[in-house]
């Protein structure tokens, strides 16, 4: 979005809906990916939990069989079972992969994940008349929605349009209809897997 023409192509990706799953509240201070880090935990954990759970059954399943390239290996001092290597490699790579594109793979096959408002994509911010027309339906979009996801950082509280986001929301549905999604978190686990696959 650091141009007209990107703007374009975000507000053109955005469709009419009539219910919307998750509202998405964001502060635009909050560099991009980092939040992209803590939405693809929210939305997507599923999905790379069960691509790895998935790798996790087949890949020592081939080991056991002996086939080539799929060496094993037994930790005698935990007698454990042998286990793959290749599970051990791939095994958060998968996680990531499914975690981070997960969503777009699925769409290929025509499977559409759920629908989301990102103010950035479904008003308008070239136009300057179609954006004052999309903020002053703000309580629209907030009424279709069922639920808002916060995506929180330390300066969320801290600026009045986020403030009144979710004041707004709260007006029209419980406390139970708001996921809060903390960027610091998602950064500290992101870089906690890493850590460990690295350490191995």
């Amino acid at each position: 979005l650091r141009d007209d023409v990107m703007k374009e192509k975000s507000f053109a990706s955005s469709k009419q809906v009539n219910k919307i799953d998750a509202f998405i509240s964001h502060n635009w201070s909050v560099p991009r990916f980092r939040k992209f880090i803590a939405l693809a935990l929210h939305f997507n954990l599923k999905i790379g939990a069960a691509a790895a759970l998935l790798l996790a059954m087949i890949l020592p399943g081939l080991a056991a069989l002996g086939l080539q390239g799929f060496p094993t290996a037994v930790n005698k001092s935990l007698d454990l079972q042998p286990h793959s290597y290749a599970a051990q490699i791939l095994m958060l790579p998968t996680f990531l992969a499914a975690l981070l594109f997960g969503r777009d793979v699925i769409a290929v096959f025509g499977l559409e994940g759920p629908v989301v408002f990102l103010d950035k994509a479904c008003i308008n911010q070239s136009n300057h008349e179609l954006q004052r027309r999309g903020i002053e339906k703000l309580g629209a979009f907030l009424s279709k929605s069922s639920r808002m996801v916060v995506v929180y950082t330390d300066v969320y509280l801290q600026k009045l349009w986020t403030v009144y986001e979710m004041a707004a929301f709260l007006v029209m549905w419980p406390l139970s209809a708001m996921d809060v999604v903390s960027v610091a978190v998602a950064m500290k686990l992101a870089a906690f897997l890493l850590w460990i696959y690295l350490a191995r």
